[in-house]
C-alpha cells in the first residue's frame, strides 16, 4: 500500500508540475502578445512612425507617398512640430511652395527651436528667388544648431546666387567639415573650385 500510495503521489505531483509549467508557458505567451499589441498599437498613433514611412518615400522618390505619410502624421498629432517641417520639404519637392511655407511656420509656431523647420523656409524662400530672406533662415537655423551642415551648406549655395563669393566659400567649407560624407558632398567640392578659379577665391590652406 506504501509502494502504490508513493507512486500515486510521485505521478501527483509530475502532474501537477506539468500543468503549472503549461500555465506558465500559456501565461507568458500572451503577455509577449499583448506586449507586442500594445508596441504595435503604440506605433500606429505615434507620429514618428508616418514620419519614418514617409522618409523611406523620399528615399525611393515617391514624394506623393511621402506626403500621404506626413498627412497622417499630422493627422495623429497636430501639435507635432516636426511633422509640419517634413511635409514642407515634401511639398516643395512636388511644387507646392506656398503650401510648403505655410508648413514651416506652423513648425516654428509650435517650436521655435526647431532649427530644420528654418532651413526648410530657407530653402522655399531660395526657390522664389528670395536669397536674402533664405539667409535669414538659414542663418537662424545655424544660431540653433551650430552643427547643421545642411544649414551651411544651403546658406553657401544662396551667397553664391547674391554673389558673396567669399561668405559662400566659408560656408561651403563649412559644410564639407561638419559632414564630409554627405551626398551632395562632391557637388560642393565643385562649386567651390569654381568660386577659386573663376571668382578668385582663396583656396583653403592645408594644415
Amino acid at each position: 500500500m506504501k509502494q502504490g500510495t508513493g507512486q500515486e503521489e510521485v505521478k501527483s505531483l509530475l502532474k501537477s508540475i506539468f500543468f503549472s509549467k503549461g500555465t506558465i508557458v500559456v501565461f507568458v505567451v500572451i503577455t509577449i502578445s499583448g506586449l507586442l499589441l500594445s508596441w504595435f498599437v503604440f506605433q500606429k498613433w505615434n507620429p514618428n512612425y508616418w514620419l519614418k514611412k514617409a522618409d523611406a518615400c523620399v528615399e525611393n522618390g515617391d514624394f506623393k507617398g511621402a506626403l500621404r505619410w506626413c498627412n497622417k502624421a499630422v493627422e495623429i498629432d497636430p501639435e507635432c512640430a516636426l511633422a509640419y517641417s517634413n511635409r514642407a520639404r515634401v511639398r516643395m519637392e512636388i511644387g507646392e511652395i506656398e503650401k510648403g511655407m505655410g508648413d514651416c511656420d506652423k513648425a516654428i509656431e509650435i517650436d521655435p527651436g526647431l532649427a530644420i523647420a528654418y532651413v526648410n523656409k530657407g530653402v522655399a524662400f531660395a526657390a522664389v528667388g528670395d536669397y536674402e530672406r533664405a539667409i535669414e533662415n538659414y542663418t537662424k537655423a545655424i544660431e540653433l544648431d551650430s552643427g547643421s551642415a545642411v544649414a551651411y551648406g544651403n546658406r553657401g549655395y544662396s551667397y553664391v546666387e547674391i554673389q558673396e563669393y567669399a561668405k559662400a566659400a566659408e560656408d561651403l567649407r563649412k559644410a564639407l567639415e561638419l559632414d564630409p560624407e554627405d551626398w551632395y558632398g562632391i557637388q560642393i567640392r565643385e562649386l567651390l573650385e569654381w568660386l577659386e578659379y573663376e571668382k578668385g577665391i582663396e583656396p583653403e590652406l592645408s594644415t
